[in-house]
């Protein structure tokens, strides 16, 4: 489908899964990325999906103790690693190194963006953004 000016669109999803799941199982959670900001012609990653999945959280908790805040938090955080590297490997000046969240579109909850330092202005439905470092590669 169409993107930015003279931009084809396209996305990358991203879903955090037990090493213990179950094969061809509900994933913990998924985050989807575009890649043109709206309005601009300079790539930049865009969530345009973030949503945890209830049941596959829930069993996960029951096994090993983590809370659903967790889990969304660490899916968040790789895909902060994620948009890290991308930027990282992009030729010229062509990717900033700042993730987007569509904070207005229903499918993405943005909790655990709040809690790793993005900002919504005015308010968690509006497009959220962070600027990230090579520091996040480490978390």
């Amino acid at each position: 489908s169409g993107g930015g000016v003279g931009h084809s669109q396209f996305a990358t999803r991203i879903e955090l899964r037990s090493e213990y799941g179950v094969e061809g199982g509900e994933a913990l959670g998924k985050a989807e990325l575009c890649y043109w900001e709206p309005g601009s012609s300079i790539g930049g990653p865009v969530c345009t999906h973030f949503q945890m999945h209830r049941e596959a959280c829930r069993a996960y908790r029951l096994s090993d103790g983590m809370s659903a805040a967790a889990l969304a938090a660490t899916l968040a955080e790789r895909t902060e690693v994620f948009c890290t590297r991308l930027a990282a490997s992009a030729s010229g000046a062509t990717m900033r190194p700042k993730l987007l969240v569509a904070g207005w579109l229903p499918q993405v909850t943005t909790v655990a963006f709040v809690a790793r330092g993005f900002t919504f202005e005015p308010d968690e439905q509006a497009l959220g953004y962070k600027m990230l470092t090579p520091a996040a590669l480490s978390d």
